[in-house]
């Protein structure tokens, strides 16, 4: 039933991109950095896998990006687009100062759904004249809101281990920012879907993190000889644990427009530290710089987020109940519908010294009385009379 939901709640998600009002506009964003919301995110890359039982969390990351959206002379020119720009330019976005709010639900290690909610506390930058592109027309306002969605594969199918994680994670995006003002740089100019594939590997002391998508969006021109489209979208992420609360994490994530254009290709590096409590809180801080300088990638980045996630449960055995009532929590229940609640594996259900794994009766004791007592099963009539060996005088020679 939990899996029928999740299937049916993500199909939902990625269909309700139906109900958008377009806008004629210029509509794009200037902010490619999109904050992941849910459980065992990196920055912007997605954590593979929903975790056990009913979680959650909400948090917000505060930023700041320095010259996000350039505009340069093109020094050369093939096919009809800019293959090299020039160094120097107008900053169409100079400053772009932004706090993202999000929050998260997950359902156990089934389904996860998150909204983030983009808020642009102030922009600025320059008429780019020569181009015929202005500067942004508000200087505060809201960015798309975009609802994320996650099916954990592996978990969902039967999967029981916590080593490798794939998931389905669609991401609609709605045009918010251009139903309030459509020359702002604050957001698309219709809904945009993103469906990504979130493949992650955990190790004692490191995971890792790959993200790898399509951007669908309305096609926007920027310029003369850019466009702002669909794009394939990727990201890879390390975060490494220096202590049980500290840990450090290094991004790089990026787009390609499919096209010879850089501008229409951005990607970017950060680097964080991250500082988790036992209540769940944690607090991010890093910056980064772009590689690739595409449309939306900042010379400089910084940023500073805090978060409370709802505590993981301790399961050190990971057998799927929690350290706090396992009875044996170094030791995984083996599952085989005898005892399985207390957490405590049981080789010798019975207890009659012949283990489970070669006992024909392993709910039921040997009598061991001497008569086939290695196969593990009681014999209450040995010789198979109809009287009971305890009334039968001789129990090994049948009456006749």
């Amino acid at each position: 039933m939990k899996r029928v939901l999740a299937t049916c709640l993500t199909g939902i998600v990625i269909t309700s991109a139906a109900v958008a009002v377009a806008q004629e506009d210029r509509g794009f964003t200037a902010q490619n950095f999109q904050t992941a919301p849910g459980y065992g995110s990196f920055l912007t890359v997605d954590g593979s896998q929903v975790p056990p039982g009913l979680g959650g969390g909400v948090g917000g990351l505060l930023g700041y990006q320095h010259k996000p959206i350039m505009v340069r002379g093109c020094l050369e020119e093939q096919d009809g687009a800019c293959t090299e720009w020039a160094d120097e330019g107008t900053a169409l976005v100079k400053h772009y100062l932004w706090l993202d709010v999000y929050g998260s639900l997950s359902l156990f290690r089934v389904f996860e759904l998150g909204v983030v909610v983009p808020i642009v506390l102030y922009q600025v930058g320059d008429d780019a004249g020569a181009a015929g592109v202005d500067a942004p027309s508000s200087n505060v306002g809201l960015g798309d809101v975009r609802l994320h969605a996650k099916l954990d594969l592996l978990h969902t199918f039967g999967y029981e281990g916590d080593t490798v994680g794939l998931a389905l994670v669609p991401v609609i995006g709605f045009p918010t920012a251009n139903l309030i003002d459509g020359e702002s740089f604050m957001g698309d100019s219709f809904i945009t879907v993103h469906p990504k594939l979130a493949f992650g590997l955990n190790f004692s002391r490191a995971r890792i993190g790959l993200n790898a998508g399509y951007l669908w969006r309305r096609t926007s021109e920027f310029s003369a000889v850019t466009e702002i489209g669909p794009r394939i979208t990727y990201g890879a992420a390390l975060e490494v644990l220096f202590s049980d609360r500290v840990s450090g994490i290094l991004e790089v994530f990026g787009q390609n427009g499919m096209s010879t254009d850089l501008t229409e290709s951005p990607l970017e590096g950060d680097l964080a530290a991250r500082i988790k409590t036992e209540s769940g809180i944690a607090v991010t801080v890093g910056g980064g710089a772009g590689i690739i300088a595409g449309v939306g990638t900042p010379l400089v980045r910084a940023f500073l987020g805090l978060a409370w996630m709802k505590p993981a449960e301790d399961d050190k055995d990971k057998d799927g109940i929690p350290d706090k009532i396992d009875e044996c929590p170094e030791d995984p229940e083996d599952e085989d519908e005898f005892e399985d609640e207390n957490g405590c594996p049981d080789p010798d259900n019975d207890a009659d010294g012949i283990l489970d794994a070669d006992d024909t009766c392993p709910n039921d004791p040997e009598d061991k009385d001497g008569f086939e007592d290695e196969n593990g099963c009681p014999d209450p009539d040995n010789d198979g009379d109809g009287i009971l060996d305890a009334d039968d005088e001789c129990p090994n020679e049948a009456e006749d």
